[in-house]
């Protein structure tokens, strides 16, 4: 009886352990997962409600990404680009422009809708690169992008109430590739009504990335221009999550390599951001990033703060997070 009992209370552990690691990312999934099934029964009222909520207390994930970031990506996620069926993105539309007629006064239904008509003018690009897209699927593309675009202008005074707008609104500013003078004026003015929401960084960051509109050098001194303007709240915390985003827009493994970062900047601020969000999800990005720039003494400082085992998604498996291990603590 014994025996069970200690059994049945290590497995609660692990459990408990495990729910723990992968709070982030259960987190994220929870979000995602609530809005695509609201949306698709239509229940307005509450895809109103948990929005307004999400705006008004700019509540965050464990990791420290706003919950309104992840209200957006279960819409952007419901209206999945690869979904081809005219059928499908008839319904769809049709369900958040009933949205809008429910809720007028509300910015969520319009950006939204924003969000699914740039959806659909991704349908006929596609996720190839430019030079694989046929000539006759430019044109579609390029129309439906007018728009979306035409369409967030036309209710913004209702609609950049929510940050979100300008993130949507700046996706599309990029990939119609309009000029860094009108792109900065969409951010700058998103950044003067909400100088903490993280994905309009992110936003710019695609922007200036070099296979869209921008070079190494951009990235480093919009960086660095951020971190002076989040400075009193996030510390150096800014410049690590814009070289986080570059390094999934741009390089990949080659952060340290191919772009202007400075790593002890970024050590700095990931020192900023885990003293407010001490995440597992963090850490784990964290130490992989401490390995690529082969600094040996904050990989083991990282490593050691990991608890259980590691995010595979962070590490892709398990191989390689034992041969960045076995790298930190190699004498």
């Amino acid at each position: 009886m014994k025996i069970r009992i200690l059994v049945l209370i290590s497995l609660f552990i692990i459990a408990v352990s495990n729910c723990a690691i992968a709070g982030e990312l259960e987190e994220r999934k929870v979000i995602t997962k609530q809005v695509i099934a609201l949306l698709n029964n239509e229940n307005y009222k509450e895809l109103e409600k948990l929005s307004q909520e999400y705006r008004v207390k700019k509540s965050r994930t464990s990791s420290g990404i706003w919950n309104l970031t992840l209200f957006y990506s279960g819409i952007e996620d419901a209206a999945n680009f690869h979904t081809k069926g005219e059928n499908f993105w008839s319904s769809l539309k049709s369900k958040t422009e009933k949205w809008i007629k429910e809720y007028p006064k509300s910015p969520t239904p319009y950006i939204s809708h924003g969000i699914v008509m740039r959806e659909y003018a991704w349908k006929f690009r596609g996720g190839r690169w430019a030079y694989e897209v046929p000539n006759e699927a430019w044109r579609p593309f390029r129309e439906h992008l007018n728009n979306t675009r035409n369409f967030l202008e036309k209710y913004k005074a209702i609609a950049n109430t929510d940050p979100h707008w300008y993130v949507v609104r700046g996706y599309v500013a990029t990939e119609l590739s309009v000029d860094r003078t009108e792109f900065e004026k969409i951010l700058d003015e998103g950044l003067r009504k909400e100088p903490l929401y993280y994905q309009l960084y992110f936003v710019a960051v695609r922007y200036f990335a070099p296979k869209w509109h921008g070079n190494k050098r951009d990235i480093e001194e919009f960086a660095n221009s951020s971190v002076e303007r989040t400075k009193e709240q996030e510390g150096l915390g800014m410049y690590t999550r814009i070289y986080w985003s570059a390094s999934q827009t741009q390089y990949d493994e080659k952060l340290f390599t191919d772009s202007d970062v400075v790593w002890e900047k970024m050590k700095r601020g990931i020192d900023d951001v885990l003293r407010r969000y001490p995440d597992q999800w963090n850490i784990n990005n964290f130490a992989l990033f401490a390995c690529l720039a082969q600094d040996k003494r904050k990989a083991r400082e990282l490593f050691g703060q990991i608890k259980g085992p590691p995010i595979i998604e962070v590490w892709e498996s398990d191989s390689a997070y034992l041969r960045y291990r076995a790298w930190a603590y190699e004498q």
